[in-house]
């Protein structure tokens, strides 16, 4: 058991109109340990969430300035949605969600 970057997931996307997402596939499986999301510039400011196939928020921040780095020990299972929104301006963005698997 080893902890590595979730392949499926591109690590370079763009917001259009403050905005981006994905749906991870069933294989998404394991502990979330580690969330980095990085905006091109350090003044954006941008909210990102993960909500798992019901809809329910399990992941959550607001007013992020530029770089989001957390650790953090969530079990995920299925398909879950990633989104970045309300970024203050269109540009792109490193995903990188690092997963234990199970």
């Amino acid at each position: 058991m080893g902890i590595s970057i979730h392949k499926e997931i591109p690590s370079n996307v763009s917001t259009s109109g403050g905005n981006w997402h994905t749906t991870t596939t069933a294989k998404f499986n394991g502990l979330l340990r580690q969330i980095i999301i990085r905006a091109n510039s350090e003044s954006n400011c941008f909210d990102f969430y993960i909500k798992d196939e019901n809809d329910i928020s399990i992941f959550g921040r607001e007013d992020v300035d530029g770089e989001l780095n957390e650790q953090v020990c969530l079990p995920v299972k299925g398909p879950h949605t990633l989104a970045i929104i309300n970024a203050t301006s269109d540009e792109a963005f490193t995903v990188y969600l690092a997963i234990q698997e199970i």
